[in-house]
């Protein structure tokens, strides 16, 4: 429960509080001051409050992003395989906490000439798959701890069910931007072995806080 000093015009949701309850990671529970947004974060099984700052020197002097040229060989029509129920699988972020991800199948597919899988997570509105990987990339040319891809939702075709997976899509997780977020490693299975020259490149910007 957060508790607000008398006089002190802080809100949530547009409205001036002087208590709340503040869930983690739960959009409607963040209380703002001024330019000042902040909020209760879990990290595996820490709490942590998370502070974003308008007027932060990060976001301020913000360098751009950059992308490999879009490459239609790194289009893929993928087979998706459900597991049923879904499993859960022991993973960690970059700070080394231990997590959780809900993978619901994987994906197989072809990929120059490499027989290759990835396991999915859910999309975050409902349909759709969250794909969290690494390649031979991911040292100086793209981040190296993980990329992200959002996958749609399969479709149907004459030898099961589809995917269509476009790695040009790739981009990279908050904490390429942020010494301070907290990102998901891609599990083991998720770390292929082949470069995947395609998506969004590491960030040239300096970092040193939010």
């Amino acid at each position: 429960m957060a508790h607000v000093y008398p006089g002190v015009p802080v809100t949530m949701n547009g409205k001036p509080v002087q208590t709340a309850e503040l869930r983690p990671d739960v959009a409607e529970d963040r209380l703002v001051l001024g330019d000042l947004t902040f909020y209760v974060h879990a990290s595996g099984n820490r709490l942590a409050i998370r502070l974003k700052d308008k007027n932060s020197k990060i976001r301020k002097e913000f360098a751009g992003l950059d992308w490999f040229p879009v490459d239609e060989s790194y289009r893929v029509t993928a087979h998706f395989v459900p597991y049923d129920p879904p499993k859960e699988l022991d993973s960690q972020n970059v700070l080394g906490d231990p997590i959780k991800m809900n993978i619901v199948g994987y994906l197989t597919f072809t990929l120059h000439g490499q027989n290759l899988r990835l396991e999915v997570e859910p999309g975050e509105k409902g349909s759709g798959f969250f794909v969290v990987f690494r390649d031979l990339t991911s040292t100086k040319e793209t981040h190296p701890a993980t990329r992200f891809i959002d996958a749609p939702a399969p479709q149907n075709g004459p030898n099961g069910k589809t995917v269509d997976l476009d790695f040009n899509k790739a981009y990279n997780p908050p904490c390429a931007l942020n010494d301070f977020a907290t990102c998901p490693l891609p599990p083991f299975q998720n770390r292929l072995k082949l470069r995947v020259e395609a998506g969004e490149k590491t960030y040239s910007g300096h970092l040193n806080g939010s």
